[in-house]
């Protein structure tokens, strides 16, 4: 073993102790040190010491250069029994760090399945696949019961399974730039569920209960081949940030002033030609986008919103 200094000595038996908090203390005194913790971290790992950093049982039984060759073996992904591992894998390489709750899958050229092992991550809050070369989601996803965050960006999904629904904790489910052209009708069981995108599918309508989703924020549906909204999404009363950019939307509901919490709208390259009168009862509307549109009328309140940003130097209007 090489000599380590006095502050490196520390931070290693921090890692030894493989308890999540003196690992988050270990990364931010690598930070105070000017030492670069992944870096620091492959170091140790070479010097053979993974079964002190993680003392639960985790069976590695090569050292990390090996093990970063073979992750993705069903050898390997048996052996992720630890919660607090974050796999992030990038550009083909695999970087570990150590104190996270997140998974990430980026930009695979090799086809992969999700290890199901990942149910064994009790602590798991986020999982990410990002232009994975993934087109199914196993039924089993709704097993994560601790999932906070679904990030499935850019896959070749058709469909998501109607597993999602057990997914009692998720609070933010990403679905851009997917061919699937439906959400799934039990997607509003997700009572926690706060932010929604879907932009840049090919989906062609809202489920008609989309309304029940009470704890949604945001929803944006942009550059989706959209032609109308269901009349339940005036249900969504917290709704702070609504974007419909590019759909092929051509009005909006006449009860819309029921979005009481709404914040942001952006209607930018949509049909709408009319704005409903209703809109003079968002009170904490601060934001309306309507570039490349023929819409004819501004309510009060937009009015109200061009005035005042006008006065202080810039419009309401991108």
């Amino acid at each position: 073993m090489q000599n380590y200094s006095e502050e490196e000595q520390h931070i290693i038996s921090l890692l030894k102790t493989g308890e999540e908090d003196n690992i988050n203390l270990a990364e931010i005194l690598c930070k105070g040190q000017g030492i670069n913790f992944r870096d620091f971290l492959e170091e140790v790992f070479e010097l053979n010491i993974w079964r002190k950093v993680f003392p639960s049982g985790m069976k590695i039984k090569s050292e990390f250069s090996r093990l970063r060759k073979a992750i993705g073996t069903e050898e390997i992904q048996e052996e992720l029994e630890m919660s607090t591992i974050k796999l992030l894998i990038q550009k083909k390489r695999l970087q570990i760090l150590l104190g996270k709750r997140k998974i990430q899958f980026f930009n695979q050229a090799q086809k992969i399945e999700i290890p199901k092992s990942i149910l064994n991550l009790d602590k798991l809050e986020i999982l990410e696949l990002y232009g994975a070369p993934i087109v199914e989601i196993p039924e089993w996803i709704g097993g994560i019961k601790n999932l906070k965050e679904l990030r499935l960006n850019r896959l070749k999904l058709v469909n998501l399974p109607s597993s999602i629904s057990d997914l009692k904790k998720l609070e933010k489910l990403h679905l851009a730039d997917t061919p699937f052209t439906d959400l799934p009708q039990n997607i509003n069981q997700l009572k926690k569920l706060v932010y929604l995108t879907i932009e840049d599918s090919k989906i062609t309508e809202l489920p008609d209960n989309i309304g029940q989703l009470t704890s949604l924020k945001y929803l944006n549906i942009s550059h989706c081949p959209i032609e109308k909204l269901p009349n339940s999404l005036t249900e969504l009363t917290n709704l702070k940030e609504l974007h419909l950019n590019n759909t092929k939307i051509s009005s909006l509901p006449e009860n819309i002033g029921k979005l009481k919490q709404l914040t942001h709208l952006s209607l930018n390259s949509t049909n709408i030609k009319h704005l409903p009168q209703e809109m003079d009862n968002l009170q904490w509307l601060r934001e309306v986008n309507i570039n490349n549109t023929n819409i004819s009328n501004l309510p009060k309140i937009i009015q109200k919103l061009e005035r005042e940003k006008i006065n202080k130097g810039y419009s309401t209007f991108y």
